[in-house]
């Protein structure tokens, strides 16, 4: 017979580490039985795609971000881009996106395709007409590509 139970649920908004330090906190020293259940709530590669449609049609950039991509994700650029370059790092990458906006003069439209999702990758193509500071009016056009671990977004990339 069982002098003790304890369940540990582990949570998507708790790092394994605070949950790791959840466990011993609520484990060390009881005596007895011990039953240990586990469950993680992330989103699905599929819900991670999902949000992103919702979020990319009402011209939500930034939220994609701040909710979907991990802390430590990675933005790669192509090697013979101009200007914006790969870097690591949820702030690196916001910070990235701030500087692509302040080159852009004037928006005059942009589309994003359906979402595809494969196994942990997400892909869209993506463009925009818009007048950039220095250059002039253009219309840019890229394949982007998303991979997802532990339900958030680590990494994306870019070709054009």
């Amino acid at each position: 017979m069982c002098d003790a139970t304890v369940d540990a649920i582990f949570d998507k908004d708790r790092s394994q580490k605070n949950n790791k330090q959840f466990i011993k906190k609520n484990i060390k020293g009881k005596k007895g039985c011990l039953t240990f259940s586990s469950k993680i709530n992330f989103m699905t590669t599929q819900e991670i795609a999902n949000r992103m449609a919702e979020l990319f049609k009402e011209n939500k950039w930034m939220e994609v971000q701040d909710e979907l991509f991990a802390e430590n994700a990675v933005s790669i650029e192509p090697p013979h881009s101009q200007g914006l370059k790969t870097v690591e790092g949820l702030a690196a990458i916001k910070e990235k996106g701030e500087q692509f906006n302040s080159m852009v003069e004037e928006m005059h439209g942009g589309w994003v395709s359906d979402l595809i999702v494969a196994g942990n990758y997400i892909t869209c193509g993506m463009g925009m007409d818009a007048t950039m500071k220095g250059s002039g009016r253009m219309k840019m056009e890229e394949v982007c590509v998303y991979e997802v671990k532990d339900g958030k977004i680590v990494k994306e990339q870019f070709f054009f």
